[in-house]
């Protein structure tokens, strides 16, 4: 009878190195294709991976992965505020982004919202305002001429410094996010009234307008100001979310004196009030419409036909802590919705 011989194995640790893999190829092919949270993890594993995170090649590379995965958007719930002029501003110092993953592809029967960023602020912000999106980067624009920027997926969240201050009464945020190709920056653009006077004829009882609009321009990664570009020539109409395209911002304004354009298409509902129809990303014949702010909408354009994705105020928005968001308990609440990719574009300059 043979005696039985016990091996031990022994489990080293295998590395990149052990097994031979050059570190360039394993940070261009390997790390630059994970998703955004195993790339903060990874990067501390060794500091040639936490250097290549921060190379702007890099950078590009994860986001051109990010772009080509099914689009995703970010949800902004806030309180909607009264038009009554003497009603004090809405403030809070919390702004929640929730993240709804791949709306067009999605399972109706489970939609759920994923919590991005928890943002708590020293300073307040007003429940009026406007995000805009590009690239990972989100801007906050609100009623007190404070811009926020923020990119959820890293959990950076910045204020910019106070912009010029904007007289016109009817107070709409006003702020565009895009990137500028000549200069490799991302820019933040801000209109403002330096003066905004309504006259109404005792006849007729038409109104007729005098202005006049500045606008400005903040570069992420250079300077801390604001600077002052062209002055837009016609007032812009409020409440219109402005877009980036090929290195311009585009903003719906007015063609006469006392008509404003359109920022999206109305519809009208049973209450008989016109409910804004916006468009917030397209993919091959679809889109995903959002509509008054409430609902998301999933738009056919082979059978021109639209089929309800989900109703934001059914979703259960969870914070850090565990508790639900209950924003809506003193009132209605508004959806804010852009489209969404996960990105490593940081908002602060690198060291």
């Amino acid at each position: 009878m043979g005696l039985e011989r016990h091996h031990q194995i022994n489990h080293a640790p295998v590395t990149a190195s052990a097994i031979n893999i050059p570190d360039d190829l394993l940070i261009a092919e390997v790390l630059a294709c994970l998703p955004v949270k195993s790339v903060v993890r990874f990067k501390c594993v060794q500091k040639s991976w936490l250097a290549a995170t921060k190379n702007d090649w890099f950078v590009c590379h994860h986001l051109k992965f990010s772009r080509a995965m099914p689009p995703d958007v970010l949800i902004v719930p806030r309180q909607e505020c009264s038009d009554d002029e003497d009603e004090e501003i809405g403030l809070s110092n919390e702004i929640n982004f929730y993240r709804l993953h791949e709306p067009l592809g999605i399972d109706i029967d489970d939609i759920k919202v994923e919590l991005m960023l928890e943002a708590v602020q020293p300073e307040v912000i007003t429940h009026t305002s406007l995000p805009t999106h590009c690239d990972g980067l989100v801007a906050i624009a609100t009623t007190t001429d404070q811009v926020y920027i923020s990119n959820p997926a890293t959990k950076e969240f910045v204020t910019l410094p106070l912009g010029s201050h904007d007289v016109c009464e009817i107070k709409s945020p006003s702020a565009a996010l895009g990137f500028n190709p000549r200069r490799n920056r991302y820019v933040i653009a801000r209109y403002f009234y330096r003066n905004y006077m309504v006259f109404e004829d005792e006849d007729t009882c038409e109104q007729s307008f005098e202005y006049y609009i500045g606008h400005k321009v903040f570069t992420l990664g250079l300077g801390h100001s604001w600077d002052i570009t062209d002055n837009p020539p016609h007032a812009i109409c409020p409440f219109a979310r402005p877009i980036c395209m090929r290195g311009a911002f585009y903003c719906w304004q007015t063609t006469c004196q006392n008509q404003f354009g359109h920022s999206a298409t109305t519809l009208m509902s049973s209450s008989r009030r016109l409910v804004p129809m916006v468009t917030v990303l397209s993919r091959d014949t679809e889109m995903l419409i959002a509509l008054g702010n409430e609902k998301l909408y999933q738009f056919y354009e082979w059978s021109d036909t639209m089929s309800e994705v989900v109703d934001m105020e059914d979703l259960e928005y969870e914070r850090q802590d565990g508790s639900m968001l209950t924003c809506g308990d003193i009132g209605p609440v508004l959806y804010h919705v852009v489209p969404f990719v996960k990105s490593l574009v940081s908002i602060s300059p690198p060291n």
